[in-house]
């Protein structure tokens, strides 16, 4: 197996939603003679119990999208998202000497994506952050910077409806916010000549933003009885988010100035699931009682540093005992989505499966590395099939019972897509063998 240490693990789980995969092909029996394969055997004897846990320490810093958003889930309770960015001069040539100040705009550009309901009102809030941000830092998803009121620049009443149908001013789909804090515009127009100077004295000067949502956790009413809010994804690493400034030269020449959200500006995504306490009782239980007899019915996935699902095998080594050698042909191992327990919400499009090495280290299965691996959302069947035939074949050999963690396999840093299994012996191991 290929190692990995947790950050790393997650990093490219998240980065893999953007990696192409092929279509799933058998292993083993394309290449079995003809009276090989007569000698074939199946088996699906293989039980399983499962449970639903806190996922681990996920890193968010400088991932592909960012989201803001608040949801309240049947399920899983509150989720709260918010981002935290450096901003940057573009061009080491502003000044606002014989400059007048006309208005202020933050712009966060969207992905034209979206988690959740399309019309849910959400009430953005945008601080001025004290703390110093780092590329040479690593952040998590439960970092928070320390703000207060006294640090609020600006908050708007919006839905991701009206963020991606924006246009004006050359831009569209974005969160557009007329700043009007005097004292946040009086701060940038007192800038001095040494502010202004490079990048290292303006981080100094100013040293970020904190976009988030107002946390007040009143329960809103649920679409279809299943989930209410929303998350909108941003794309921040481009020239279309950022300060911009309105001024006017002494000759009423118009001039914009552009502070940016670009790559070299450390920013990571915060999510708070506020310890799951509102939560239902089937997940509660097994997060706080370790109770298997609810994992074994129903688990759970959510993204964001939420929740993962564990399941290990019964009798995997009773099925494939000692006394045989066996030649595994093809081994897929099959979740199939709680359709009821799913509601409306749309599933995430790709599952992962990782396991633990004998030192309790994530490590990905040898099959991940190959086509076949799969984990695709399959929306015909409501169902995740992966292959595992060389993970399958390890085990028999090391004498181990199957344990695998299960977790979404699109990002789980980017998207907030959560899902409802079947678990226990609704988890099937096909495997496909002959004994030698």
């Amino acid at each position: 197996m290929k190692h990995y240490s947790v950050i790393s693990l997650f990093l490219i789980i998240s980065l893999s939603a953007f990696i192409s995969c092929k279509q799933p092909k058998e292993v083993g029996l394309e290449i079995q003679p003809l009276s090989d394969k007569a000698n074939t055997l199946i088996d699906t004897s293989v039980r399983f119990s499962s449970i639903s846990q806190l996922d681990t320490i996920l890193g968010t810093k400088g991932t592909s999208l960012n989201m803001v958003g608040k949801i309240y889930d049947s399920n899983f309770g509150f989720t709260t998202a918010g981002i935290v960015t450096q901003i940057r001069m573009n061009t080491s040539t502003i000044s606002f000497t014989d400059v007048e100040l006309d208005s202020m705009v933050l712009l966060l550009k969207s992905d034209q994506t979206y988690y959740g309901d399309l019309n849910a009102i959400h009430n953005i809030k945008i601080y001025e952050i004290k703390e110093d941000l780092s590329n040479s830092n690593t952040y998590y998803s439960y970092n928070k910077p320390n703000v207060t009121e006294a640090d609020l620049i600006q908050q708007v009443s919006t839905s991701v409806n009206e963020i991606l149908n924006y246009i004006g001013d050359g831009d569209s789909s974005v969160l557009k916010v007329k700043i009007t804090n005097q004292n946040f515009i009086n701060k940038f127009i007192n800038a001095t000549s040494t502010n202004l100077s490079s990048n290292d004295e303006f981080i100094k000067f100013f040293k970020g933003l904190y976009i988030t949502v107002d946390e007040n956790l009143i329960q809103i009413p649920l679409v279809n009885n299943d989930m209410s809010g929303s998350m909108i994804y941003f794309k921040l690493n481009g020239t279309n988010s950022g300060l911009r400034l309105y001024c006017h030269e002494k000759d009423s020449t118009l001039k914009k100035i552009f502070f940016e959200i670009n790559s070299d500006c450390p920013r990571y995504n915060n999510f708070n699931h506020y310890s799951y306490a509102h939560a239902s009782t089937t997940l509660s239980k097994q997060l706080f009682n370790n109770d298997f007899s609810q994992g074994n019915i129903n688990c759970f996935l959510q993204p964001m540093g939420g929740i993962t699902t564990k399941i290990n095998s019964l009798n995997f080594l009773n099925t494939f005992t000692e006394d045989k050698k066996y030649l595994i042909h093809k081994a897929e191992i099959i979740f199939q989505m709680d359709e009821i327990m799913q509601g409306s919400k749309e599933p995430p499009s790709k599952l992962m499966i990782i396991a633990r090495n004998s030192e309790g280290s994530l490590v990905y299965l040898t099959d991940y590395a190959e086509a076949h691996f799969d984990g695709n959302y399959n929306a015909t069947n409501k169902l995740y099939r992966f292959n595992i035939t060389r993970h399958v074949q390890e085990q028999i050999a090391a004498k181990k019972e199957i344990e695998l963690i299960v977790l979404n396999g699109g990002g789980t840093a980017i998207y907030a897509n959560s899902l409802v299994i079947k678990g226990g012996n609704s988890i099937k191991l096909e495997v496909t063998y002959s004994t030698l």
